[in-house]
């Protein structure tokens, strides 16, 4: 069976419609195309913490870094205390601040320690009869003027010699390399309950660029101030400890237990001509109890030894010390880029930190050692703690105290000045 199909006009329409190739008009080209694209920025705390994650990472060395986020607008004082949170590093304080670090067990005198590519030394030379130490003290630093801090535990050709601990680079901030202009103050107040004295710290900083972002400014200064108080007590021991005797030695120390007992001790048999008696093992014999003279269980507490040695106090001070830590910290940067390959920077750093001291020491000498008189009651001046094996109380015609009062002021200034030219 044929069948045949006429077109009418209607499905002629929709047959063309559908053969027909689409055109389209041609949208005109967005010039500014690459100026929409969005651009996110982290910034804060965690932008500090993936530099710090970044620096670490593609690092050639075995490094960690801390950046300006974290220094400046944390609760540290100076920069000894914000190292202390870098792996591997420990820090030495002085009334409850961060001076100096030990680096992986090294001594604090064993890092090498630079600002803006300049090396700083102590300037310490010693007292007489001590060793200079060459240890840098970074309390004289405020946290605020730093933009990054790198400690490179591994050394290498590129870094300055002198480091068995680690390298330890700060730098501060650069103002072209500022987003937005800087004007900044900051006030911090703070009260010791233990001294019962307030303190605190001032920063301001002042950053800005000028002639189409080619030349920047930057300016902070901050002071601060810190009053301590440090109470303590210190006690020396007797070496290898004093020797308690029997109530009626010929001679010795005689003494009473903490419940008034008279103290008494076995001793060592011997025999006729005076030497030890020895079992089969070689060892020293001890008296039976039923050789003690006068022995009374109800006054008198028997130690099953054959020589009774004690701990014994040598001298014990009672210390207070007041001091006063004020530290003003400034730095000025300038960075100049003439042209697209050239940089130029300009860094002054000053810093100067007082302290003051003054010291209150009373030293008690018990003299344990001095010599016994028959004429003094030496059973009623020495008490004896038998549990712990301790001469708790001991009069001596010989023991004495003084009193010793130090006030000093220590000065401490440090300048540094930076000058670099960078072919970018």
């Amino acid at each position: 069976m044929k069948t045949n199909y006429k077109l009418n006009s209607i499905s002629a329409a929709v047959l063309g419609v559908l053969l027909s190739n689409p055109v389209y008009a041609a949208e005109p080209e967005d010039k500014n195309a690459d100026d929409d694209i969005e651009v996110i920025e982290v910034k804060g705390f965690r932008g500090s913490l993936q530099k710090a994650v970044n620096a670490k990472r593609f690092s050639d060395n075995v490094s960690d870094s801390i950046h300006a986020e974290d220094v400046g607008k944390s609760t540290d004082q100076n920069i000894a205390d914000a190292l202390s949170r870098v792996t591997g590093i420990s820090v030495i304080e002085e009334d409850g601040e961060g001076t100096r670090i030990s680096i992986r067990g090294t001594s604090p005198s064993m890092n090498q320690i630079s600002m803006n590519g300049v090396a700083i030394t102590s300037g310490n030379s010693g007292n007489e009869g001590e060793i200079a130490s060459q240890s840098v003290d970074l309390s004289s630093f405020s946290s605020d003027i730093l933009s990054s801090i790198d400690v490179v535990k591994t050394s290498s050709a590129e870094q300055d010699e002198g480091s068995l601990g680690a390298n330890v680079v700060l730098r501060t901030i650069k103002p072209l390399s500022l987003n937005e202009p800087r004007r900044m103050v900051n006030v911090e107040g703070r009260y010791n309950e233990f001294s019962g004295k307030y303190d605190g710290r001032v920063t301001t900083s002042f950053a800005d660029k000028f002639a189409d972002d080619t030349f920047g400014v930057i300016f902070t200064v901050s002071a601060d101030q810190q009053q301590t108080r440090n109470d303590s007590t210190r006690t020396s021991w007797v070496e290898g400890g004093v020797g308690i005797s029997d109530l009626y030695a010929n001679s010795g120390r005689i003494a009473r237990d903490t419940n008034g007992k008279a103290i008494r001790v076995l001793g060592f048999q011997t025999d006729s001509s005076g030497a030890y008696v020895l079992n089969e093992a070689g060892d020293r014999v001890l008296n039976d109890i039923s050789t003690l003279v006068d022995y009374d269980p109800a006054t008198q507490t028997v130690i099953s030894e054959g020589e009774y040695n004690v701990l014994a106090r040598n001298n014990t001070d009672i210390s207070v010390a007041s001091n006063i830590r004020e530290r003003i910290s400034a730095t000025a940067g300038f960075e100049w880029e003439p042209t697209d390959s050239t940089n130029i920077q300009l860094d002054l750093t000053k810093t100067k930190q007082t302290v003051e001291t003054d010291y209150h020491n009373f030293r008690m000498n018990f003299a344990p050692r001095t010599g016994i008189s028959g004429n003094d009651p030496v059973l009623d001046w020495n008490t004896v703690n038998v549990e712990t094996q301790t001469l708790e109380r001991s009069y001596s015609r010989l023991s004495s105290g003084f009193l010793t009062v130090l006030k000093a002021r220590v000065n401490l200034k440090l300048m540094f000045f930076h000058l670099q030219l960078n072919k970018i």
